[in-house]
């Protein structure tokens, strides 16, 4: 883990994919970066998940300020909205990816629809959140 953040820290920018950050190698990574974004669907049961990660990343070092969301498969029908996955989860959201039905069906019955996918509110959604990972 030390040898990955000094060469992470070596560069520019980096993206890391650390999973559930249940390893201690992705716990340090975490705690050594400028930026988290946790990735949530807005349910309840996720956003009290999303709280106890960010708490826990919290404790293991990682910067409160630079802690944010990523609120995924979203709508206005969604059982929590932007504010309340914020207000429960206790972080900012960054960015919302719509939830799109159809392509959601197609995955469930065994079928990836990538001919529609990403679509314009997904490409707006990853959009401003390349802007915000820029930023």
């Amino acid at each position: 883990a030390t040898a990955l953040i000094r060469d992470v820290r070596a560069t520019t920018r980096t993206v890391a994919d650390v999973g559930t950050a249940a390893f201690p190698a992705a716990r340090e990574a975490i705690a050594a970066a400028d930026r988290t974004l946790v990735v949530v669907t807005p349910d309840a049961y996720a956003a009290a998940a999303a709280r106890e990660l960010v708490t826990s990343l919290a404790r293991s070092g990682a910067a409160a300020d630079g802690t944010a969301l990523v609120v995924n498969r979203w709508s206005r029908r969604a059982e929590l909205s932007l504010r309340g996955v914020a207000r429960v989860v206790g972080a900012p959201v960054a960015a919302a990816v719509k939830t799109d039905p159809r392509t959601a069906d197609a995955l469930a019955n065994g079928r990836a629809d990538l001919e529609r996918w990403p679509g314009r509110a997904h490409e707006r959604a990853l959009q401003r959140l390349v802007e915000e990972l820029a930023s």
